[in-house]
Order: structure tokens, then C-alpha cells, then sequence
């Protein structure tokens, strides 16, 4: 426990905290699911008589590692007002995390306000994507899952998640989408007419949202199963790398007229926010985006959250890997596959 809580307040804040930012994080769960047997779901791997070997005590440690996760993951104190989630089979899931003491202050998210936006979704796994809210801090307006499957191709994956939520202290509206786009299994090519069908309806539900609202704040965050240079984000989202230096219109190559035809500008397009290591490499598959207006006063601070103990030496290869709950097929008691990652977002 004590060790536990060195490691969290030896951890640097994110630059942009105060009464006006909006902190969110994602974060993807590795396989957060109830060890029933749900008979319409393919989830008979994580049960207790699944060769997974899923039982309800290795399951409440998992809830009280997510939860220690958000609880973790504050700035200047405040723990992240929006949590997306991914791998997550049901809302009981959900419920029994907000419901859990993390390990650092005995808490539970629930007892902190914190709410959940959740749908089933059509994957044949039965994993969704969600939301956690801090309801003492946003209100959410309205929601809605967006269908990215196509029953007639036989085609399923998971919705996207759609919330409209209002920031209490500054009374801004705040749209958020969470992802989490086809998998490369099968292989990247064969696959990736699938995230690009994924990346379509994302691009037409942030349309739509411009659309309505101009000049709406949009974030959308998830687990992309692909890097920031793909087609898929690049071409068909419309999401472009965060500038570094200069005017923003003329660090992306533009010019002011061209400007406006930037959909989202993409905060986590650089090697150094790598969330996800795969045969000894990092990767960027969980982004974070935000509508590319936002960019132009205070940026969105963007980051790793890269506590130490969900870090573990990576013995195959070399350096660190995510301390992860499965190794193959045997329990391995760490948190998650990936890194969450979270964006600070000064709001006037």
C-alpha cells in the first residue's frame, strides 16, 4: 500500500490543471469481464470453468485495479472528470468497479459522484466500450451508441459511444466519442477495410456533431488498433498530427483558407506516446483527438500516464512493458495490456 502510494505522488502532473480544465483519460481494460456465463455472449473463456480460469476473486482484483487506476491518474488532486473505457463486457462489470476501493485511499468512484454511460454493442466477444463521469463535476446531456457493424457483410464490432456532457464550473458543453476500432487479427491488410469503415462512422458522427453545434468541442479517444500516420486516421478520419512549433495553420502545411478543413487535430501522433508494446516495440495505438479549434489558444496538454506499478521489466525483449493481467493464456495479476493515456483541456 505505502508503495503503492510513493510511486502515485512521486508522479508529475499533467501542466494544465485548476478549476477550469477538463481532465479525461482512456483507457483499455485488457478483457474486463464478469466471470458468469452470459449465454448470448462468446465469454465462456473468462468463467470459472473457461480456460481462462475466471473467478469471482481474480475478477474483484481486476475492479479494484481499474479503479486504483482512476484514482491514480488525478492532477493537482483531482481525479479525471471523463473516463473512456474499452474491453468492458456489461454493465455489471461497470457497476462493480465504481463500487470497489481502490488501493490508495479506500475509496470507491461511486461514493466520489462518478456515473456510467454504457450500450451493448453487437461484437461477438460481447466487449463494449463505456464511460465513468464525475457527476459533481459534468452533467451529461444526452448519449447514444453509433453502430459501426454491418450485419448484412456479417460484419460486427463495437458502437462507437456518443456523450454530450456539460462542465459544471464553466457551464461548456464537451462532446465526447469513445472507439474502439477493429482489431489487425488476420493481418493489417486484410483487416483494414474494417477500420476504415470504423474510421468513417467515426468522421460522420463528428460531422454531424459540427453540423448541429458549430464550433463544438469535440474529443474523441479510444483504442485505434492503428498509429497516428494510417490511412484510416489520416485520410479517412481526418485526423492530423498536434504542430509543434509555429502558426498552427502553417505548421500543418497550410494556409489560413485551408485551415478550417482541419476535422481533429490528433494529440497523440508522436512515437513518444507510445501506450501499447507489442513484440518488444511501443506503440500508438490509444489516441486522443480534439477539434482542431481547440488548438489554437491553450492547447490540450496530452500524456502517457505511466504510473510505475503498471509498469514491469520486459524479460523477452528489454526496458518496461505494461504489467499485464494475462501472459498467453495464464493469469499474470497485473492491470492491463495498455497504458491509459489522458488530455487536460483548459475551458474558458
Amino acid at each position: 500500500m505505502l508503495t503503492l502510494l510513493a510511486a502515485v505522488l512521486c508522479m508529475p502532473a499533467a501542466a494544465q490543471g485548476g478549476r477550469n480544465a477538463l481532465v479525461a483519460m482512456f483507457y483499455n481494460t485488457e478483457n474486463l469481464f464478469h466471470p458468469s456465463d452470459d449465454p448470448d455472449k462468446n465469454d465462456e473463456e473468462f468463467t470459472p470453468a473457461g480456460r481462462r480460469h475466471w473467478t469471482d476473486s481474480l475478477y474483484r482484483v481486476k475492479c479494484r485495479h481499474i479503479s486504483t487506476v482512476v484514482t491514480a491518474a488525478a492532477v493537482d488532486g483531482s481525479l479525471p472528470a471523463v473516463v473512456g473505457l474499452c474491453e468492458v463486457e456489461c454493465r455489471r462489470a461497470l457497476d462493480d468497479v465504481l463500487s470497489t476501493p481502490d488501493s490508495i485511499s479506500r475509496r470507491t468512484l461511486a461514493g466520489r459522484g462518478y456515473r456510467v454511460v454504457h450500450y451493448e454493442s453487437p461484437d461477438r466477444r460481447g466487449i463494449d466500450v463505456a464511460l465513468f463521469y464525475d457527476s459533481t463535476r459534468v452533467a451529461l446531456l444526452s448519449s447514444r451508441a453509433v453502430r459501426v457493424s454491418e450485419p448484412e457483410r456479417k460484419f460486427f464490432t463495437r458502437d462507437l459511444l456518443y456523450a454530450e456532457l456539460l462542465h459544471r464550473p464553466t457551464a461548456d458543453t464537451v462532446h465526447f466519442v469513445v472507439c474502439h476500432w477493429p482489431s489487425k487479427l488476420g493481418g493489417a491488410a486484410k483487416s483494414e477495410g474494417n477500420r476504415r469503415r470504423a474510421a468513417m462512422a467515426t468522421r460522420s458522427l463528428c460531422d454531424s456533431i459540427s453540423g448541429a453545434r458549430p464550433g463544438a468541442r469535440i474529443v474523441v479517444m479510444g483504442d485505434f488498433n492503428d498509429g497516428a500516420s494510417s490511412e484510416a486516421i489520416t485520410g479517412v478520419l481526418g485526423a492530423h498530427p498536434v504542430p509543434r512549433r509555429g502558426w498552427f495553420g502553417r505548421a500543418l502545411g497550410m494556409g489560413s483558407a485551408a485551415l478550417d478543413t482541419v476535422r481533429l487535430v490528433n494529440l497523440s501522433a508522436d512515437t513518444r506516446h507510445s501506450s501499447y508494446k507489442y513484440n518488444g516495440q511501443w506503440e500508438t495505438i490509444d489516441h486522443i483527438m480534439v477539434s482542431a479549434h481547440m488548438c489554437r489558444g491553450r492547447r490540450p496538454v496530452y500524456e502517457v500516464v505511466r504510473l510505475p506499478f503498471l509498469l514491469e521489466e520486459d524479460y523477452r525483449f528489454s526496458g518496461q512493458i505494461p504489467y499485464r493481467t494475462y501472459r498467453g493464456q495464464a493469469y499474470h495479476g497485473g492491470y492491463s495490456d495498455h497504458l491509459p493515456v489522458r488530455v487536460s483541456i483548459a475551458l474558458p
